[in-house]
């Protein structure tokens, strides 16, 4: 079930595939209710690529959605935005390993980053509130791309840019610590 105060958070994040493929996890008066927190102002950044609530908030129509995949070797930048600043368009990263990308159906203008050419990062405004969906986190893992390999700083600007303001973030944990003994 969702809090109910939903509206009061700058930021939900859908950390997960799979959330609600047959549209049955999330009661009507649940998806509703947070397709009124995003309109409303609250940011939402999915890493569900096929969320069924995305045809009610206009993101995609039921002709867009499908399961194809497609195997990536490289990440490309495909336009400037808040979320991609520091890097250029059309610059690219060469991946260590492949990256299945499921399907994300968006409009070619929404799509911040592709990979293999097809959507990995697309972005869209609704009512008041940012809606930015990956199409996978797959990235992450070291064997393909890895933490701090140069998707990280798209990962917390996403996060920052969607969320409503005034929203704080500790982007970055703390990666080494040290200790000082002078005895």
């Amino acid at each position: 079930p969702l809090p109910a105060d939903l509206d009061d958070y700058p930021l939900i994040v859908i950390a997960h595939r799979q959330l609600d493929p047959t549209g049955t996890r999330l009661a009507p008066g649940g998806r509703q209710r947070l397709l009124q927190a995003a309109v409303q102002g609250c940011g939402l950044v999915s890493f569900d690529n096929n969320l069924p609530i995305l045809n009610e908030m206009g993101m995609i129509s039921s002709a867009q959605t499908g399961s194809e995949s497609t195997k990536a070797c490289e990440i490309t930048f495909q336009l400037s935005h808040a979320i991609t600043a520091g890097h250029e368009p059309g610059e690219m990263l060469i991946l260590a390993g492949e990256l299945d990308v499921p399907m994300l159906p968006a409009d070619e203008e929404s799509v911040l980053v592709t990979a293999g050419g097809k959507p990995l990062l697309a972005v869209n405004s609704l009512g008041q509130g940012r809606v930015a969906r990956w199409a996978t986190s797959g990235w992450i893992y070291s064997g393909i791309l890895g933490p701090l390999a140069g998707l990280d700083d798209v990962f917390w600007r996403t996060l920052a840019w969607a969320a409503r303001k005034p929203f704080a973030l500790r982007g970055l944990p703390p990666l080494a610590a040290m200790r000082v003994d002078d005895v």
